[in-house]
């Protein structure tokens, strides 16, 4: 009779580390989602051309603030040739004031226009808008606090004081044009323009 052969001894089992799983409900802080591709698209065509039409309405800004100083010296001389009326010198100025405002309307149209051919929503017009106006708000600051501080220099002591009623209607006035003329009107107009860019997509994606 034949005895069975002995059995190998067990070998211990060793024990592994399974990988740590954090308790359920614990207090971890959460990850904010990444921007969505789409997002990101969107601000990188809004900067690049609020930047683009910033710089040109900036040259429109700069030549216009040229050219009516220029123009000032000019009529200031017709006026004292041929005795013209102050209402007639407040026509031409205001004039030329609508025909600058329609040149930099026409610039956030195309810049709407432009940036909504690229990504086709309402929201990249707005946010070029704001960019262009941010371009133009400092420029514009800049220009009307060095002809105040000019002009304030170059008067006597005793003219500072009735001046303050003129620097007055001047910050009132340049209050109007970048809240009134640009950061509302301006910012409409981009929309209408991006809105037109944006349906110019659809239908060549359309026919396509």
């Amino acid at each position: 009779m034949q005895h069975p052969p002995p059995r190998p001894p067990e070998q211990p089992v060793l024990w592994t580390a399974e990988p740590h799983q954090p308790p359920t409900g614990s207090s971890a802080s959460p990850v904010s989602p990444p921007l969505s591709a789409d997002l990101r698209s969107m601000q990188r065509v809004a900067l690049k051309y609020g930047l683009i039409f910033g710089l040109i309405i900036v040259v429109r800004l700069a030549l216009g603030s040229a050219i009516t100083t220029a123009f000032s010296h000019v009529l200031a001389e017709l006026v004292a040739s041929y005795h013209l009326k102050l209402g007639d010198l407040a026509q031409v100025f205001n004039f030329i004031t609508a025909f600058y405002t329609l040149i930099d309307w026409i610039i956030y149209f195309l810049a709407g226009f432009f940036a909504a051919r690229r990504v086709p929503q309402v929201r990249t017009a707005i946010f070029t808008s704001l960019w262009v106006n941010l371009c133009y708000g400092l420029i514009y600051c800049g220009i009307t606090g060095m002809s105040l501080l000019f002009l304030t220099l170059s008067l006597p002591q005793y003219r500072q004081v009735a001046i303050g009623v003129y620097v007055s209607e001047i910050i009132t006035q340049a209050g109007v044009v970048l809240l009134l003329l640009h950061l509302v009107l301006g910012t409409a107009i981009a929309v209408l323009g991006g809105l037109v860019g944006a349906r110019s997509v659809r239908t060549r994606n359309t026919f396509h």
